[in-house]
Parts: structure tokens; C-alpha cells; sequence
């Protein structure tokens, strides 16, 4: 088992007026709280499944440094990895539900652009063969 809770915090006083505001999302993230539990089903095999949650950030907006505020999202990976002579299989599913969402980039960058309001890709499979030498 394991996570991890990330939370940042900053302002400015663009004006050098004692006035300080919250920084925007492209310099902030939102709170984002990862959290995974593996398992090494043999020897040779390994197995995770992670969870990760990125929070609505609100205070940008309200500062005034971001357009508009982030909506937060969660997103489900799984992982296996079976060794196999001398290298190792992965077997990678990223979005496992098939979540429909904006990163915080594409959030911020589609209000000023419309063709950067891009979605997130949906479920991804993946499969790779890796020696190290």
C-alpha cells in the first residue's frame, strides 16, 4: 500500500502593493492525493492498481488568476509486470473506467483557445518489452 497527498500553496504581489493573491493553476496545482496498492502475486509477477484524485482549485478564479475555476477529476491505472528472460512484460491500462475529463492544462488553455480544449484520453492500453543491459 502506498500514496501520496500532494498540496501546494502561493502568492504574489504583482503590484508591489501589499496586496497579495493566489497564484494560478499553471504555477499551483490543486490538492492531488494518489493512492495504490500492489501486489506480488509470484515471484516474477507483479500486480498494481492506483487511484489518482486531482481537487477542484477555486481560489485562482477567485484571485483572479486563473479564467475560469479547475474542475477536479479521478482517474484509475492498473499495471502488471511479468519478468520474462531478461527483461520484464508490462501490461498497462490507463483510465481504466474510462473517465471522461480535462487535465488542468487543457482546462486553463481551452478557456483562451478553443482548440486547446482537448479532452483526456480515454482508456489506454498498453503492452512494452524492456531489457536493461
Amino acid at each position: 500500500l502506498g500514496g501520496t497527498l500532494s498540496y501546494y500553496f502561493g502568492e504574489n504581489d504583482t503590484n508591489r502593493d501589499g496586496n497579495y493573491l493566489a497564484l494560478s493553476s499553471y504555477e499551483v496545482l490543486p490538492v492531488t492525493l494518489s493512492a495504490y496498492i500492489e501486489n506480488q502475486t509470484l515471484p516474477s509477477w507483479r500486480n498494481r492498481l492506483q487511484l489518482s484524485q486531482v481537487n477542484n482549485r477555486i481560489v485562482g478564479f477567485q484571485a483572479g488568476s486563473d479564467p475560469l475555476p479547475i474542475d477536479g477529476y479521478t482517474v484509475v491505472n492498473f499495471s502488471s509486470t511479468l519478468k520474462i528472460g531478461q527483461g520484464e512484460l508490462t501490461l498497462d491500462l490507463q483510465n481504466l473506467l474510462n473517465e471522461q475529463y480535462q487535465t488542468v492544462n487543457s482546462q486553463l488553455d481551452g478557456f483562451v483557445d478553443e482548440t486547446l480544449n482537448l479532452p483526456a484520453r480515454g482508456r489506454t492500453m498498453s503492452l512494452t518489452y524492456r531489457i536493461q543491459w
